[in-house]
């Protein structure tokens, strides 16, 4: 039922000649990297989008308004709806930094109330990141072709869209694009399998040996102590009222980040208290 009202939706509204490639994965016979290089290996044209589902596009002609963004800016290779000039090495979500980084522009819609999340800090119409959001990758073949989605390290459903946005930043400009508006019918979740996934995706981002990853220049030390600051103390507290994460795992993800954790102790301590408390 979302395929086809996807299918519909997009005919209605993206303006150019595309094509359609469905990977059936009802039965989770594949990882979401799995699933979307299959579709990328049937593609025929040098621009792809890899999508959920679950969205409706509000912009009408929204496929010239990314072509336009590729044809006049060589230089752009991956386009999102949201995402962060700022991440973190703290295994966390794409926006996990405060707000001065965090770019995005979606409408969420959850048990038939629409909320339009919105944050432009710079005022940009398409504006440079270092990360981005999985429910809208657009980029081109070229750049796909070298990064791909690493099968090896996804083996579920999270933590692609930051590894593969991350990676491909190393070769292109990647941005978030205000002049797209969509709708998403669900909104992120956290779990054991998410945290997993998150561990594992940092662990490897670690080997470019860089403290952190941003696309602002001479960034000033209380703002990288800030976006530090806010990556771990959000999702800490996230982590702490999710009760399918089990404490044992919250105390691992604390010591992946003991430097953080130790400068903020009292907040640690009293966080994972309440973690404790949360889950008795």
């Amino acid at each position: 039922m979302l395929y086809q009202a996807l299918v519909l939706n997009i005919e209605k509204t993206i303006g150019i000649a595309y094509e359609l490639i469905k990977i059936d994965n009802t039965n989770n016979q594949y990882n979401i990297a799995t699933a979307y290089n299959k579709g990328a290996l049937q593609s025929t044209y040098n621009h792809l989008l890899f999508l959920h589902e679950d969205v409706a596009f509000i912009t009408k002609n929204w496929g010239q308004v990314l072509m336009h963004i590729f044809t006049t800016n060589p230089l752009v290779g991956v386009i999102g709806v949201a995402g962060s000039t700022y991440k973190s090495l703290i295994p966390s979500t794409w926006g996990a930094a405060d707000k001065m980084h965090n770019h995005y522009n979606i409408f969420h819609q959850i048990n038939e109330i629409t909320r339009h999340d919105y944050s432009n800090p710079t005022n940009a119409t398409n504006a440079p990141v270092v990360v981005i959001d999985g429910v809208f990758i657009a980029t081109t073949k070229i750049i796909y072709d070298h990064v791909k989605f690493d099968e090896n390290i996804i083996t579920h459903f999270h933590g692609y869209d930051i590894l593969f946005s991350i990676t491909a930043s190393k070769l292109c400009t990647v941005i978030v694009t205000f002049n797209i508006n969509l709708v998403h019918n669900s909104v992120g979740s956290f779990n054991y399998q998410w945290l997993q996934a998150q561990v594992k995706v940092h662990q490897y981002l670690s080997t470019y040996n860089q403290p952190y990853f941003t696309t602002i220049k001479n960034l000033q030390k209380s703002q990288i102590n800030k976006a530090e600051k806010y990556s771990y103390k959000g999702t800490l507290k996230q982590l702490t009222y999710a009760k399918n994460i089990p404490l044992t795992s919250i105390i691992s993800w604390v010591k992946l980040s003991k430097k953080i954790a130790f400068k903020n102790c009292y907040f640690t301590i009293k966080t994972m208290l309440k973690a404790i408390q949360y889950r008795l």
